[in-house]
């Protein structure tokens, strides 16, 4: 296809607003709703409805959000066979917006039920539903048109288009500046235990299991989170900017298992390409007015484009108000894009004090393996469950119940220490964002070469 613009003089008035070609907005709307069809078939597929959602007879809840849970069977079965339908049509443009709030409403809930199985890039597809649902993307690949297109057929107001490019350079430049680290950048932890296991690849096995190695993909990979974004927008650095960002993102997704999150951010990716560039490969000449095309502006999508995305430049840099080391207490670790920054192992049990009773409780005697495996190395999880485990034993008419937790954890490679101070009553504690004291500060030096290969153990 032949792609040429025609400018037309750009108002001088502060009421109008730019509109830009919607094509690479149109085509990624597209590309995620399909995707976000074959995860959840993918979900379902490998039974994970029933042992993350349906099965556990406890769930961990985010703060704010006990409220939410999981809906009962057959109706949980339903609720996905109605994702999957809705990202589909999302992706074939059939009524695009009322099906991304289907998908939103219904993939956030389920995202919200178990906090143990948080991943990063639920929390990007979540706010990439809702912006689909918000924003008009027009009528370009659809197959039932909407009543009104965006402003024009075929374009849409530059700051949309902006509010998903600055999104997308939020979760790049956070993850990023999360690496400036001393565990990543110095120690190259957890890079260097994680790249053991790729000992027994032929020919270079040996090379992903040297310090150097791990050293040297460290530091690449802070360099990558916090420029990638940069060379992509730029036109003449971004053909080879975005192979390497395909080279990256599928390494990692053969390295370390992160799900769809390398699929997921190199499709969101070319939305920081030329707004026309789909065009290229349609089938018809087009001549496109949209450069500087405007239109009468209101003032509300800047507004909103503005605390959305200062919105998500806070969360990322709200650990900064919390006291101790965040890898470490994981205060503001959550929805703050701290990808691959800790490898953690952990045991913990409890104590719990009735009236003239103690008695020990495992949780993993109640707990899914995924559940227990989080519960080791979290506070807000381990105080979670502890609150659980008094609730439970005043409904047996146990009086007044104390929790006490025994647990150590070990972070990306130091010898284990205590995470939760023993001696603090848990059924007392209240959940804070901001503030844990009950949770014992990270003392514990990095190991030397001497002792790094030794077991870390209580």
């Amino acid at each position: 296809m032949t792609v040429t613009e025609s400018a037309i003089p750009a108002s001088s008035s502060s009421s109008s607003a730019v509109l830009v070609d919607a094509a690479s907005v149109a085509l990624f709307r597209r590309a995620f709703g399909l995707l976000m069809c074959a995860a959840t078939i993918r979900f379902a597929a490998r039974g994970w409805i029933d042992e993350i959602l349906g099965a556990p007879a406890f769930h961990f809840t985010f703060t704010g959000f006990s409220w939410v849970q999981p809906l009962p069977q057959p109706w949980l079965y339903v609720q996905y066979a109605v994702m999957a339908l809705a990202a589909l049509a999302l992706g074939l443009g059939v009524y695009a917006r009322v099906a991304s709030g289907v998908y939103f409403v219904l993939f956030t809930w389920a995202e919200l039920v178990e906090k143990a199985a948080y991943l990063n890039h639920y929390f990007f597809v979540s706010l990439i539903a809702l912006l689909l649902t918000i924003v008009r993307t027009d009528q370009l690949f659809a197959l039932v048109p909407e009543r009104r297109s965006v402003v024009d057929h075929g374009r849409i107001d530059r700051r949309w288009l902006w509010l998903f490019r600055g999104q997308i350079i939020v979760v790049y430049f956070a993850a990023g500046l999360a690496k400036v680290d001393s565990d990543w950048l110095v120690h190259a932890e957890p890079l260097r235990i994680w790249l053991q296991d790729a000992g027994g690849w032929p020919l270079v096995g040996p090379l992903m299991t040297s310090t150097l190695t791990a050293h040297a993909m460290s530091v690449a990979g802070c360099l990558f989170d916090l420029t990638i974004w940069a060379f992509i927008l730029h036109p003449r650095t971004r053909v080879v900017a975005y192979i390497c960002a395909v080279f990256f993102h599928l390494m990692v997704w053969k390295l370390f298992p992160i799900g769809l999150f390398s699929p997921v951010m190199l499709t969101a990716a070319t939305l920081l390409f030329s707004p026309s560039w789909p065009r290229r490969f349609m089938t018809t000449t087009t001549t496109l007015r949209t450069a500087t095309t405007t239109t009468p502006a209101k003032r509300w999508p800047t507004i909103f484009v503005a605390v959305w995305l200062l919105v998500q430049l806070a969360l990322p840099l709200r650990h900064y108000a919390s006291p101790g080391v965040t890898n470490w207490t994981e205060l503001g670790f959550r929805f703050a894009w701290r990808v691959m920054l800790i490898e953690k192992t952990g045991t913990v049990e409890y104590r719990v004090v009735a009236d003239d009773v103690t008695y020990r409780v495992f949780p993993g005697d109640e707990l899914t393996a995924l559940q227990h495996r989080q519960l080791r190395t979290q506070p807000d999880m381990i105080l979670q469950y502890a609150h659980h485990l008094r609730d439970v034993a005043a409904a047996r008419g146990e009086g007044r119940v104390q929790v006490y937790a025994d647990a150590w954890a070990s972070l990306n490679g130091r010898r284990a220490q205590r995470l939760i101070d023993p001696t603090i009553d848990l059924a007392t504690v209240t959940d804070s964002l901001w503030a844990a004291p009950w949770i014992v500060p990270l003392h514990t030096p990095f190991p030397t070469r001497a002792t790094r290969s030794m077991k870390a153990s209580p």
